[in-house]
């Protein structure tokens, strides 16, 4: 659990920084600019647990978010265990719960479980 905690959490912190590169980007006709810039993350460590149907993953369950983070966006993204990795499916939960929930369970496309190697859980907004 702890390795996957990890990834989340790593997940975050590069997500956080790819959003944060596209909301100070500044591009005008004919020139293209890039920028990066750290945006602070409202947690950075969550639960993840699975709901299987059969062999596959359907769903995903992320707990222990913290309630800066509520009123934010959620999603999540199975990867295999290539390096890099490869999208396996993923799923959006929509706006996080009210404080003192802390969970929210996303519905994901059937993927084998054999096949998970990595969740990435992505908080924004």
């Amino acid at each position: 659990m702890r390795k996957r905690a990890m990834a989340v959490i790593l997940a975050i912190l590069a997500f956080g920084l790819v959003a944060a590169s596209a909301a100070s980007m500044t591009v005008t006709s004919g020139t293209v600019g890039a920028g990066t810039g750290l945006v602070a993350t409202c947690d950075n460590a969550v639960d993840v647990d699975y709901t299987f149907t059969g062999a596959n993953v359907t769903g995903v369950t992320v707990s222990g978010i913290a309630a800066a983070c509520d009123g934010k966006e959620i999603a999540v993204a199975l990867l295999d265990g290539a390096v890099p990795p490869a999208p396996l499916g993923s799923g959006a939960g929509g706006t996080l719960p009210t404080p003192g929930t802390g969970s929210v369970s996303l519905s994901v496309p059937a993927v084998p479980a054999a096949s998970l190697g990595n969740v990435s859980v992505i908080i924004s907004g």
